[in-house]
């Protein structure tokens, strides 16, 4: 190959490389906020729901299952 279609092929392939690093950036967005929506709606359906818990007590019994009683503990 020429030196010369050697620097046509890296000039063409810089625009493309930088559309597909935002393409991936757009994707890993999406995904974070599908993920972010996906666990509100988790913690809004168990603390609606007929269990007596609250959020705070949702997200301190996934942190810490010791720190809820049993009975809660099970429940979530």
């Amino acid at each position: 190959m020429s030196r010369a279609h050697t620097n046509t092929a890296d000039a063409g392939a810089a625009p493309l490389a930088r559309l597909y690093g935002r393409f991936v950036w757009s994707r890993l967005a999406v995904i974070g906020i599908l993920v972010a929506a996906l666990l509100v709606s988790v913690l809004f359906d168990v603390a609606t729901g007929p269990s007596p818990l609250s959020v705070a007590d949702i997200v301190t019994g996934l942190l810490d299952r010791g720190a809820l009683p049993r009975g809660q503990a099970v429940t979530l």
